[in-house]
């Protein structure tokens, strides 16, 4: 009884540890996805002079959210133009837990979410 006992009290204090790792984790792998969509932006503007009208960025995107389970990525619409434009990564599912909440990078490099150290 004692055994179980402890491995209870061991589990409770490992368990929101595990938990945490597994929310870094994912938000890892949505900011490398930022990190490509913003990349396949950059091109276009290099290319096109503007970030207006970026049909690799938005391929970019429905490959990504195919593959991202506790994100959702998108270009918000309202802030792209000809200078700018800005990435969303929106957590779903388990994930919209995460102390980070919504994640975003813009054409200047700003990096946002919920917490300071969330990127």
């Amino acid at each position: 009884m004692i055994t179980v006992a402890i491995i209870g009290i061991l589990a409770s204090i490992a368990y929101p540890g595990y938990q945490r790792y597994v929310q870094d984790a994912r938000r890892a792998e949505a900011k490398s996805a930022l990190l490509e969509v913003a990349g396949a932006m950059e091109r276009c503007r290099s290319a096109n002079f503007t970030y207006e009208n970026c049909a690799a960025a938005a391929q970019v995107v429905t490959s990504r959210n195919a593959a991202l389970d506790f994100y959702v990525l998108s270009i918000d619409g309202d802030a792209v133009s000809r200078n700018a434009f800005q990435v969303v990564a929106t957590p779903n599912g388990p994930q919209a837990s995460d102390r980070c909440g919504t994640l975003t990078l813009d054409a200047d490099g700003e990096r946002g979410g919920a917490d300071d150290n969330c990127w």
